[in-house]
């Protein structure tokens, strides 16, 4: 065996680690603390029979654990609002050896108390080697000007005359609220209570809106990071860390609401002319009552998604084009053509306009859906439905909550009352589901999934549907 590991020493109660080659493959060995004066040894298959590799391996692992222990040490040391100070940095060191040794012990609870002294020596000496990298010798503070910064941070942001104005004025008024001007030096400023009082001044301000709170800060930060990039060992970036971040106030979002069985009676009421002049408006918005189809789905339906496999009418919603954009992977998926929708006579209205029309199987059904480009048109809602919707009181507002989303909700709701399970449900509207077992991946056969949708339709729609039957069988 040879030993590999001098440079892994430095960790916490680690001993030398050996290469070891048996049947060919080489292994790592590191002998643990003893227990009852046994000796007891953890060996890792490298999976390698060449030595090089292993010994680089050892290494490669020696580097990472090295790394791991000062980054965590740089990131406590760090999340000091400010330059700590020496028992500061000795508090962190006590804690990360305390937190190391509790790890260790917890991994070897067997091991005796005596060994933990050697494991804290070993500890410091190699934390201490960190902090002396992260803290070097201080520099003398250099006695420069808040003005001087000032003008070195619009010199390096190189922005309008305007711009740099308004950032004056503002720096200015804040420092008069701690008594400092921009002839004061700037290391009265660079203490961590100075820019706390700056800081709480400024969010006190009932005048302002959170906006201008939001973008005083920002000029704060800019003005201490272009000390800090001037005068790197003087002035720490960390004593902004601590600054408050002031979120910019949202609106809530209307959910989108189902539609209730009055208002899909009014929308789908024959008295009105709109589908009869918009024929694959009628049967996208079928679509989406039916199968809980998302507006892009349902929209950029080409022929060839119109489908029949073992004897079932589907409709194949995939991402075939750079044009639908599905939401999921759920949202790809094979949905039985529902027997009311078949009834209406949505497949002789298919086969009637691709033959009427000479498409190709690619074409898109609904050809004003698709830019010149290929792109996906999004203004059906805007430009076709909200009208025809608001015309007919239907939709009230704006954002009342109704939009062709409205028609997958009404979906969702209407086999949830037919008792159908939720995974079939998943699977039929394209949702992943709460868990593993209501993923919409589910392997439910077409047979099955088409036998769920037969337990459930629109009984109230019957009459107009049965007047609709006639109107489309023209188109």
């Amino acid at each position: 065996m040879k030993n590999c590991g001098a440079k892994c020493d430095a960790r916490i109660g680690a001993k030398p680690i050996y290469l070891w080659l048996r049947n060919n493959t080489f292994y790592s060995i590191m002998e643990l603390p003893r227990v009852n004066g046994k000796r007891r040894y953890k060996r890792l298959s490298l999976h390698t029979d060449n030595y090089y590799e292993a010994r680089e391996k050892i290494k490669q692992m020696a580097v990472i654990f090295d790394k791991e222990i000062e980054k965590e040490l740089r990131l406590r040391v760090n999340a000091s609002p400010f330059h700590i100070t020496e028992k500061e940095v000795i508090k962190i060191r006590d804690e990360l050896i305390e937190e190391y040794n509790r790890k260790y012990a917890a991994s070897h609870p067997k091991v005796q108390t005596k060994n933990t002294q050697q494991n804290q020596a070993v500890s410091k000496e190699y934390i201490d080697k960190i902090i002396s990298s992260i803290y070097p010798e201080k520099a003398p503070t250099p006695e420069c000007t808040i003005q001087e910064i000032m003008n070195a941070m619009l010199l390096n942001a190189n922005t309008k005359h305007d711009t740099n104005r308004r950032k004056i004025n503002s720096l200015n008024k804040m420092f008069e609220t701690v008594k400092l001007t921009p002839k004061s030096l700037y290391t009265d400023f660079h203490d961590v209570k100075i820019i706390q009082t700056i800081t709480q001044h400024l969010i006190n301000k009932s005048d302002m809106s959170d906006k201008n709170k939001q973008m005083q800060l920002s000029y704060i930060k800019e003005f201490v990071t272009c000390a800090h990039n001037m005068y790197p060992s003087a002035f720490p970036l960390n004593i902004i860390l601590n600054m408050p971040n002031i979120k910019k106030k949202t609106k809530a979002k209307n959910p989108h609401l189902p539609y209730t069985n009055d208002q899909l009676y009014e929308i789908f009421n024959p008295e009105h002319d709109f589908f009869q002049k918009n024929p694959d408006c009628f049967w996208t918005c079928l679509i989406g009552l039916f199968t809980g189809a998302r507006i892009n789905a349902a929209l950029t339906l080409q022929y060839a998604d119109i489908i029949n496999e073992n004897g079932i009418d589907c409709i194949c919603f995939q991402s075939n084009h750079p044009a639908k954009n599905l939401k999921n992977e759920a949202s790809e998926r094979k949905v039985p053509i529902h027997k009311q929708l078949f009834d209406l006579g949505f497949l002789d209205y298919i086969k009637r306009k691709q033959k009427r029309l000479n498409t190709r199987a690619d074409d898109f059904i609904y050809p004003q859906a698709i830019t010149k480009s290929g792109t996906y048109n999004n203004k059906f809602t805007v430009r076709v439905l909200t009208p025809f919707l608001k015309e007919i009181g239907v939709k009230t507002a704006d954002k009342d909550g109704f939009d062709f989303h409205s028609f997958r909700k009404t979906a969702s709701i209407t086999m949830q009352t037919a008792k159908i399970p939720t995974s079939y449900i998943n699977s039929i509207i394209g949702w992943d589901g709460d868990d593993t077992m209501q993923q919409s991946y589910s392997n439910f056969t077409l047979e099955q999934i088409k036998t769920q949708m037969d337990t459930y339709e629109y009984d109230f729609l019957k009459d107009h549907f049965a007047k609709w039957k006639e109107i489309m069988a023209k188109k």
